[in-house]
This record gives C-alpha cells, sequence and structure tokens, in this order.
C-alpha cells in the first residue's frame, strides 16, 4: 500500500510512498492529517496493541515517529491551530462475549 499526494488539476501523483513495513497499517482505518506547516502527513501506526503517531515528509526524506506510546490505541487525533501541539484520544480496545441458553 501507498500514500500519495497529487495536485488538483493533474492526474499523476507528485510525490508517492511506500507504507511503513509493520504488521498493521490500514489506510482505509488510519486517520491522515496534515501538519500544521503543509509539509508532512501524519498518520497512526498499530503493531499489537500499541498506536504510536508517526510523519511523512512530502519532500522524500524518511518517515519518523513521533510518539512512543508502550500500551493502549490511538483513536483520533489532530493537530492545534498553532501546528506545533496536537490532541489525541487513546485507550484499550475490549469486547466481552455472553452465551444465553435455555432462552424462552
Amino acid at each position: 500500500m501507498k500514500l500519495a499526494v497529487f495536485k488538483i488539476a493533474a492526474g499523476e501523483p507528485v510525490r508517492s510512498f511506500d507504507t511503513p513495513a509493520v504488521p498493521v497499517f490500514d489506510a482505509a482505518s488510519s486517520l491522515l492529517r496534515w501538519t500544521g506547516d503543509g509539509r508532512a502527513l501524519t498518520y497512526i501506526v498499530t503493531v499489537g496493541d500499541v498506536s504510536n503517531l508517526w510523519s511523512q515528509p512530502i519532500s522524500g526524506d524518511p518517515p519518523k515517529q513521533l510518539t512512543n506510546f508502550k500500551s493502549n490505541r490511538i483513536f483520533s487525533f489532530d493537530w492545534l491551530p498553532n501546528g506545533r501541539q496536537l490532541i489525541l484520544s487513546r485507550g484499550t480496545v475490549t469486547s466481552d462475549v455472553l452465551l444465553i441458553s435455555n432462552f424462552r
């Protein structure tokens, strides 16, 4: 899977980038956000049950990890208007199974 940047009037990408070589990178469910200065795309990478934010500069430089969380998943994030701070929500994903038998 790749990320690509297009000019609105052009049909070919201006730049394209390989996605991170990690077990889970789902572009359909990962939020993509421009940094405040418009020089990079920011996205979530989840390995196991731990998410971190990464930044892909559109200059073609290698991606860099922005956060270094050791637990929990990131559900959503966005840059604040000043472009130097971000806000995010993170936590755990849990699910329960309940078996009901002999129901009348």
